[in-house]
């Protein structure tokens, strides 16, 4: 995706080509789902514009306006950037960041949750300050956990991102309990029953992990990170992150 093109002032011969470029992702994304192209253009521009039986003869004649041709672009690479990658890879050459994505880097606040790394009995393991990284550095192998510095009274779900994948992290007793109540005791996460710290251990994926904590009043706080971004308007809620090396 690119973010330097100046929709409102494009050369009438380049925003003809991007027309056509989208045009060719549109008929792309019709034929995989099966759907008519004029079925995909109302698809791209709903709750923006209203749906037209002209849409599909002026984006074949690379006619349609530019705002309309701003959405559309906007929506390909949101909902089938793959197919529009594959496409017209000059155009979608760059995955947007996720709603969720946007979301942790708007709102999380850093600093309130902290790792702790459970000490190794080899001190070559016990020395990552030697290590020049600015995220906390924990080893591979090496049994960790989380500290809240700030506990409360309140729900939480958790979610590890790695090589732009996210997944839900458990904190209860068990692999199944995505979602804890915490009190103003609960330090710990993962914790037991009795709030005694769970440890995790990151056995082969090295590099920077990033890990999101979300803390909310509401008992039914989503144990999805997509819906918690898709309610992120009517939630109440905090995030927390933190960035962890794997070595």
């Amino acid at each position: 995706m690119h973010d330097d093109i100046d929709w409102d002032d494009l050369p009438k011969g380049e925003l003809h080509k991007i027309i056509s470029d989208i045009y060719k992702v549109i008929k792309a994304v019709a034929g995989k789902t099966r759907e008519k192209i004029p079925t995909v253009i109302d698809q791209s521009l709903a709750g923006h514009f209203a749906p037209s039986p002209s849409y599909d003869s002026n984006m074949r004649r690379g006619t349609i306006r530019a705002d309309r041709a701003k959405i559309m672009y906007e929506w390909l690479g949101a909902h089938h950037f793959d197919l529009a990658n594959e496409t017209a890879p000059h155009l979608f050459d760059v995955q947007p960041p996720s709603a969720w994505e946007v979301l942790v880097a708007e709102k999380a606040f850093t600093g309130k949750v902290t790792v702790v790394p459970v000490r190794l009995e080899r001190a070559i393991a016990e020395r990552p300050s030697e290590i020049a990284f600015d995220d906390p550095v924990v080893r591979l192998m090496q049994h960790y956990y989380f500290e809240l510095t700030e506990p409360k009274d309140a729900y939480c779900v958790a979610f590890e991102g790695y090589q732009s994948s996210w997944h839900p992290l458990s904190l209860g007793q068990d692999a199944r309990r995505r979602r804890i109540k915490l009190n103003k005791q609960s330090r710990y996460l993962p914790s037991d029953e009795q709030g005694r710290a769970i440890t995790l251990v990151e056995r082969s994926d090295g590099g920077e992990h990033q890990f999101v904590f979300v803390i909310s009043p509401d008992k039914t706080l989503p144990t999805d990170h997509l819906q918690i971004a898709k309610r992120q308007n009517d939630l109440e809620f905090e995030l927390h992150a933190i960035k962890v090396f794997f070595v």
